[in-house]
């Protein structure tokens, strides 16, 4: 059948599985989208949408926004297309005209506000209360069968039959999907560049009133422009599932498909999707229900300014008398083609794909989002039925990150002959698994430290083994093999540092590229301080002592030892934490030179050990971090946390109140993020209670103290081998995982950021990742990712 035809109407035995058919951005997105631009009146004057209601030929007079939020959804053609009209733009204007010309239009689209503003109340009091979820507020709306019944259906018996024109346009929606919503937008604006050129000819009260319309023309039109910004609409085959309904022999075939193709609309709005444009922008899109959540910020802006860009062209027309050859919204909107691809790992796998020459293939196992093996071998109504009972398991927990998590994962375990073996672990065609792994990569025994470290400022990723060889410190580095997958020996020596076994090892980042080893250890009874860099003035990498500090301060401090950016300058310090004689907190630090060190704290009283754990973080995103210092209870229920902050005379530190905090199950470790990309570190505690996994985010307010959110618990086991936080993509949104030891073999949970308030989610979960037992040492290396491309 031509992509013309008119479909056949639904029988009133299929009307109840409609009882949800909103595939749109909701009314209140459109409403909120339009109302947040600036227009020009006829004399230039600039209003906000939201202030600028529109004079229509009927009386109406409705604002931007408010005709966003009609188009399409309440008025149209049923069964005409926009995208098909042989004869545009007549189709868009019978479609506008039902709203702005006919007199009938008056009392619908009264009738349709009332039921729109429960809507609006519903999400603004939910907004006022502090909820960002609004997901969760849609889905406790059902207002379609009263939508129906303000354009025409409804009966004494049910409000969904007959159909109204609301139902019967959800039902053929094909404008607002993909191509068919650029071409739908195309035909639109066209025509309103036409009314504002017709404006520009005019004067006084006219002049204005037909500005206006050309306004409200374009309006329309920026519906299906905005659609192009809801992930749902962008990679669902609308069409071929139709098409494969209409030529299916099963009864009310039409329908079965629509609500296939609502079922990958719903997953792909929910999970959202990564997307690009003709701008080179890149950003990860939600759809329905959730423009104005958390995570959704970088595409509001962007539908935002393509609408700005859309109604500036009318604006132009009508003040230059020029109409542009390429639409500027356009290029704002997300690259269609380049989401054909099903077999890209930045996105879930797609419910549905359509194939050259019109074949549907649906994903073969509809529960597993991450599955890239696909069948023609499906029904219809099974499909559908077997879509209706997973859909609690298809939209659960994954709302703000993909399950393809991308950062390279690197294991080192020990074998039984005392050998150091790695095994890497990331992204590949069969999902989240092992990419390569050896169980010989040299000396094992003896190990002192294993550090990740970037030792060259190429941005590439090297591990760097210490061992004690004797009275000596031995070095191995690995890194990326040049030649093959995996990782290499770049560099081995038994004696690199004489004289100096065992002490604290830490890498420490410099401002000009590149990190240095450095330890701290009393060797002899006396405190000492020895820093190794790479050689950069030879062809091979090599290892050497930078200097040797056999003196630093009186008495060597014991407890935390951190490096961490305390000043802000590019490099870091090395701090050290413990307690006083009093058990008050007492820290100490030094500047590394290029030449030694230099004390740049001196202790008040000799740090001590203590229980008390110490985290570096840039909590007020200053780009100055501070040392957080964590002290628990022994039943793991309570504890606090404190942060200290170089001082402004740069020779002290600031230590700020404690903050008691509830805490929940025994400590597993706690994490650095940027839970809400805000530029301030948050803390991340993740504790084992009762055999399952507690995660609890305690969010920075910037100004040394935490907001703590709710612990969530969750059904993974709590045997953890390995605690990391990496960001997807090296740049994305962070995540959490947690590596546990699942019967010998390794298991893998990923948490991630939900919305603002409601901690973190479960992503992603395995349990036979590789090699459990026998694990030493974890790291992420998404620098790989880079220096690979």
């Amino acid at each position: 059948m031509s992509r013309s035809a008119h479909p056949r109407p639904a029988s009133r035995f299929v009307s109840f599985a409609r009882t949800r058919p909103s595939i749109l951005f909701e009314s209140f997105e459109h409403l909120f989208i339009g109302n947040q631009i600036k227009l020009q009146t006829a004399d230039g004057t600039e209003r906000r949408g939201a202030d600028y209601p529109l004079a229509l030929p009927n009386g109406l007079q409705l604002t931007y926004g408010r005709v966003v939020a009609l188009a399409g959804d309440f008025f149209g053609i049923p069964g005409e297309a926009i995208a098909d009209d042989p004869s545009a733009p007549d189709r868009f204007l019978r479609a506008f005209g039902q709203m702005a010309t006919d007199p009938g239009g008056v009392s619908q689209v009264q009738a349709i506000n009332a039921v729109m503003q429960d809507e609006i109340t519903a999400l603004q009091q939910a907004i006022e209360r502090g909820e960002t979820d609004l997901y969760k507020v849609y889905q406790s709306l059902d207002l379609n069968g009263r939508y129906n019944r303000a354009t025409g259906g409804g009966s004494f018996f049910t409000d969904y039959w007959p159909m109204g024109r609301y139902l019967a346009l959800a039902a053929s929606n094909f404008d607002h999907f993909g191509e068919d919503a650029v071409s739908a937008y195309a035909m639109g604006h066209g025509q309103a560049l036409s009314q504002a050129l017709l404006a520009r000819r005019l004067s006084g009260a006219a002049r204005e009133n037909a500005l206006q319309l050309a306004y409200a023309q374009n309006a329309f039109a920026d519906h299906f422009l905005s659609d192009l910004f809801s992930s749902g609409h962008l990679r669902t085959p609308r069409r071929a599932l139709d098409r494969i309904g209409r030529q299916s022999s099963v009864p009310e075939g039409a329908a079965l498909a629509g609500l296939c193709a609502k079922a990958m609309h719903d997953e792909d709005s929910y999970h959202g999707l990564s997307v690009r444009n003709a701008r080179g922008e890149t950003w990860r899109a939600y759809g329905d229900k959730k423009l104005l959540d958390h995570g959704d910020e970088e595409n509001l802006r962007r539908v935002v300014a393509a609408v700005q860009a859309s109604a500036a062209e009318i604006w132009n027309a009508f003040a230059s008398g020029q109409v542009p050859e390429r639409y500027a919204a356009l290029a704002y909107t997300p690259d269609l083609a380049a989401l054909q691809d099903r077999h890209d790992l930045a996105n879930l796998a797609p419910l549905f794909t359509a194939e050259t020459g019109g074949q549907v293939l649906r994903r073969k196992d509809v529960v597993d989002l991450a599955s890239r093996d696909w069948t023609n071998d499906w029904w219809l109504a099974s499909t559908v039925a077997l879509l209706r009972g997973t859909e609690s398991q298809r939209l659960a927990g994954r709302a703000d990150t993909p399950l393809n998590i991308d950062p390279i994962v690197v294991q080192f375990f020990r074998n039984g002959d005392g050998r150091m073996g790695m095994i890497e672990y990331g992204p590949g065609a069969a999902g989240y698994g092992t990419l390569w792994g050896v169980g010989d990569m040299g000396q094992g025994a003896g190990l002192v430290a294993l550090l990740d470290m970037d030792l060259e400022g190429d941005g590439a990723t090297q591990f760097v083994q210490l061992w004690q060889a004797g009275a000596d410190t031995g070095v191995i580095v690995y890194g990326p093999d040049a030649q093959a997958a995996g990782y290499a020996v770049r560099y081995a020596s038994a004696g690199v540092l004489t004289g100096a076994a065992g002490g604290q090892w830490r890498s420490c980042r410099r401002r000009e590229g590149g990190a240095w080893m450095v330890r701290s250890a009393a060797a002899s009874g006396a405190p000492s301080l020895d820093a190794l860099h790479a050689r950069t003035d030879t062809p091979t990498l090599g290892i050497e002592v930078l200097w040797r500090a056999p003196q630093l301060f009186a008495q060597q401090p014991e407890g935390c030892l951190l490096a961490a950016d305390i000043d802000g300058d590019g490099n870091d310090e090395l701090v050290w934490m413990g307690v006083s004689g009093n058990m008050s907190l007492c820290l100490a630090a030094a500047r590394l030179g290029d030449h030694g060190p230099q004390v740049l704290v001196e202790p008040r009283e000799q740090p001590r050990a203590s229980g008390l754990r110490a985290l570096a973080a840039d909590v007020d995103g200053t780009g100055r971090q501070a040392i957080v210092c964590i002290g628990e209870s022994a039943d793991a229920t309570g504890g606090f946390t404190r942060v200290c902050r170089l001082g402004a005379d740069g020779r002290s530190f600031d230590v700020l109140d404690r903050q008691n905090h509830a805490f929940s199950g025994a400590l597993i470790g706690w994490l650095v993020v940027d839970a809400d990309e805000d530029g301030a570190a948050d803390l991340v505690r993740v504790g084992a209670l009762g055999g399952r996994v507690t995660v609890q985010l305690l969010r920075s307010r910037k100004d040394g103290f935490f907001d703590a959110g709710v612990v969530n618990t969750f059904d993974v086991p709590s045997t953890s081998v390995g605690l990391l936080a990496s960001r997807v993509g090296g740049r994305g949104r962070y995540v959490v995982q947690h590596l546990f030891d699942h019967g010998g073999q390794l298991g893998w949970a990923v948490f991630t950021p939900n919305v603002v308030g409601s901690g973190l989610g479960l992503a992603a979960l395995q349990s036979d990742m590789g090699q459990g037992a026998a694990a030493i040492g974890f790291f992420t290396a998404n620098a790989r990712l880079a220096a690979s491309d």
